[in-house]
């Protein structure tokens, strides 16, 4: 940050292309070259960690790089607090964060936040078990049906085909202060299994097929006791201060089902796209500032489009060298070829249109989890065997992901039963309206969602100008998923060029240049 404003962010994975990379070195390095400083020019350092707190002189050894050096410890859930808050452009809120837990074993804290100050209102019970938490409930079913950690958003996809009353089990409760726990007594897929045999609800041996019913009725319990759970804590902090607006951080804010459904029972709330373990950087940074000046100060630029800047020179080097990127291992599908074009919007729409798959890369890259217009894949949804296609052929996953659409304001008004500016992030799963399915085939989950993205249509943007393109063509969307297979979202010009050469993506768009391959 420079004078309390995102100058540079990128996650460690987009660099050393590890998804869910643990480490900060090589962006560390990355964020000081983008922005031409030394770590001697730099005012503060701020760390924050999960588990025990580090201790409060913690350096991480940059004293051994630099005799001048200033740093500072932070709270983990102060920093998922400070991170949502500055992207909101509120004066005032109360901030809450539910996560799989925090520096003081506290999984849910809510905070009175302004630009002056940031108090603790709330803190989870410290005499409850820590795995009795939202996110750590939530993770522990996770788990069960055979996934990471960090793949929450799978359970929340294959919950729309699960009948959530298969099983009479309340998972949650919530006291009138909300305070929340569950019946979990023991962490991740050992807890579930101990509360089948505890209950005598007859849950299974872990990891069902994802096909089966008992799998997609498991992750329907979770996903629903869940979000009533987290509606009931959020209605309880409201009535705190009533005039304040609620903020939502933590990894829980990522579980768009959840967020759509409480705002449609007229709970208006900020979830944050940032409430991953990645968005801690930016909190970091934040309260560094706050730290420096006295103040929160709100973000200018609230795109999420942080990355470094790459020149088409960049691109130009990129293609030059274009043998020597293929990651090792796996087979490229053909020869690159390239050409500059003046106007690789109009050929990126026509390739839309005739339902080819086009990998759209443009400026700067995104943090957080979600492809908004910068790193993308982009396809006609009004294609009926696209979204089989993506998830089989390309994208490699399983067959119960659902994919969102990017639209414009003017058209979202009419497609999506959402204000449109709830919708910049791809952070909610708004209904679609019945008259839209056909629009949105390719999006549109089986319980009749989308999670969207939803740009204003006066917006400079290249990728809103592709959307411009393609609604004067009658498509008033485009299928966006992110740019990337099995991997981290790419980030260099290299990293596009790699995958898309080993992919079934049919083009890249790439800055000015139109890339395809050629088959021997």
């Amino acid at each position: 940050m420079i004078d309390g404003q995102v100058a540079i962010a990128c996650a460690e994975e987009r660099l050393t292309r590890k998804k869910y990379a643990n480490g900060w070195w090589t962006s560390f390095r990355y964020c000081l070259d983008a922005v031409e400083l030394r770590l001697e020019d730099i005012d503060l350092v701020v760390f924050s960690n999960a588990g025990p707190p580090l201790p409060e002189d913690f350096d991480a050894g940059l004293s051994r790089w630099t005799r001048r050096i200033r740093t500072a410890v932070v709270d983990h859930h102060v920093s998922h607090a400070t991170s949502a808050f500055v992207l909101t452009g509120y004066p005032e809120a109360l901030v809450v964060v539910a996560d799989a837990g925090g520096n003081d074993r506290s999984t849910e804290t809510v905070f009175h936040v302004s630009q002056r100050h940031i108090d603790v209102v709330r803190k989870s019970d410290p005499g409850r078990l820590m795995a009795a938490g939202l996110g750590p409930t939530y993770e522990a079913f996770t788990n069960f049906l055979g996934f990471t950690d960090e793949e929450s958003g799978k359970t929340m996809g294959l919950a729309a085909f699960g009948d959530p009353e298969a099983f009479d089990l309340e998972l949650f409760e919530v006291s009138d202060d909300g305070f929340v726990e569950s019946l979990l007594r023991h962490p991740h897929l050992w807890g579930v299994r101990e509360l089948g045999t505890r209950t005598g609800i007859e849950l299974g041996e872990p990891f069902p097929d994802s096909r089966s019913q008992r799998a997609q009725d498991i992750a329907a319990l979770i996903q629903t006791r869940f979000t009533r759970a987290m509606k009931q804590m959020l209605e309880a902090t409201k009535r705190l201060r009533p005039d304040l607006p609620i903020v939502l951080s933590g990894g829980t804010s990522l579980n768009c089902t959840a967020n759509s459904w409480i705002r449609s029972t007229g709970l208006d709330l900020f979830a944050s796209p940032l409430g991953s373990d990645t968005g801690l950087a930016l909190g970091n940074a934040a309260y560094g500032q706050f730290i420096l000046d006295g103040f929160l100060h709100p973000l200018m630029n609230t795109s999420l489009r942080y990355g470094g800047v790459y020149s088409a020179g960049d691109i130009e080097l990129a293609l030059a060298r274009v043998p020597q990127l293929t990651q090792a291992g796996p087979v490229r599908r053909g020869e690159l070829q390239f050409r500059r074009e003046d106007d690789p919007v109009s050929v990126a729409a026509q390739a839309i249109l005739d339902d080819q798959i086009v990998a759209w890369w443009q400026g700067r890259s995104e943090l957080g989890p979600r492809a908004l217009g910068g790193r993308s894949l982009v396809a006609s949804p009004k294609s009926s065997d696209i979204r089989e296609r993506m998830n089989r052929q390309v994208k490699q996953r399983e067959w119960f992901r659902p994919f969102g659409p990017s639209l414009l304001d003017s058209n979202a008004r009419s497609l999506l039963r959402d204000d449109p500016r709830h919708l910049r992030y791809m952070n909610e799963a708004p209904a679609v309206e019945q008259v839209a399915f056909d629009d949105l085939v390719a999006c549109v989950h089986v319980d009749g969602s989308a999670r969207a993205q939803t740009i204003p249509d006066e917006s400079d943007d290249r990728y809103a100008a592709l959307l411009r393109v393609l609604s004067t063509h009658g498509l008033p969307a485009v299928l966006n998923t992110s740019f990337n297979i099995q991997e981290p979202i790419v980030e260099s010009p290299s990293d596009a060029i790699s995958t898309f050469l080993r992919s079934e993506i049919d083009l890249l768009i790439l800055g000015d240049y139109v890339c395809t391959r050629v088959v021997p």
